[in-house]
């Protein structure tokens, strides 16, 4: 088991390494750590990921994206109404015929998991003929 501790330790140190992350890292990073115990660390953590994903989103993969939201939507830390999830899921749409079925399905379960993807643009919507091919 990791300490309170170490676990501190680890959030400082992603956090003091954010800006210089690649936008892929970050959306790894909002995906590891995503499960830890909610803390004062983590909650800063995560609206500095959630302000560089939002501002970095069309620079993502579609397997980023989908582990962005992920990590997100996990760490029950950033709010539904936070840009970042309008930003991830603008560029998804716009990118949805490059995504395979595993990111396809981890985006859309990690939507669908806060009742978000409704609305402008609507990303079920964009996604209803992939997940068809798909089923």
């Amino acid at each position: 088991k990791i300490s309170s501790s170490a676990w501190a330790s680890i959030l400082e140190v992603i956090g003091r390494r954010l800006p210089e992350m690649t936008p892929a890292d970050v959306a790894a990073a909002s995906s590891a750590v995503a499960k830890i115990a909610q803390s004062r660390a983590k909650q800063e953590l995560f609206l500095m990921i959630a302000d560089r994903l939002a501002a970095e989103a069309p620079h993502l993969a579609p397997s980023d994206l989908a582990r962005a939201a992920s990590g997100l939507i996990t760490s029950k830390v950033v709010q539904p109404s936070h840009s970042v999830y309008a930003a991830l899921a603008a560029t998804a749409i716009e990118k949805r015929h490059e995504f395979g079925t595993d990111p396809m399905v981890q985006l859309l379960n990690a939507f669908s998991q806060v009742r978000l993807g409704g609305g402008q643009g609507d990303l079920l919507e964009s996604f209803a003929p992939q997940a068809v091919e798909w089923l």
